[in-house]
């Protein structure tokens, strides 16, 4: 899955991700079921979904369009600007890879 895929499944803040519990876990792992927005780039790397390359230029892409991403995810009141944005960037990513 792409990392707004990971999102429309299931968002959190407060942590790279988080376990049906509501426990913060690694964004790769495979309990989590809620991801901020770098957690969602973590598990599409870790889900060989993105190579590494792109999960940076995914990663550069976020802090470039809003500074510490950590914060900024944690802010949003619904999921739909993080959706939003990292559509954006897995369109220039991935359009650049093609």
């Amino acid at each position: 899955m792409l990392p707004s895929e990971y999102i429309q499944k299931g968002w959190c803040k407060g942590a790279i991700a988080k376990n049906q519990i509501g426990q913060g876990v690694l964004g790769a792992s495979v309990v989590a079921v809620s991801w901020c927005a770098l957690g969602a780039v973590n598990a599409s790397y870790g889900s060989v979904t993105l190579t590494y390359l792109q999960a940076s230029a995914i990663r550069s892409y976020l802090f470039d369009n809003v500074g510490n991403v950590g914060p900024w995810n944690d802010r949003q009141e619904t999921s739909a600007p993080v959706i939003a944005m990292l559509q954006a960037a897995e369109r220039e990513v991935l359009q650049e890879a093609a």
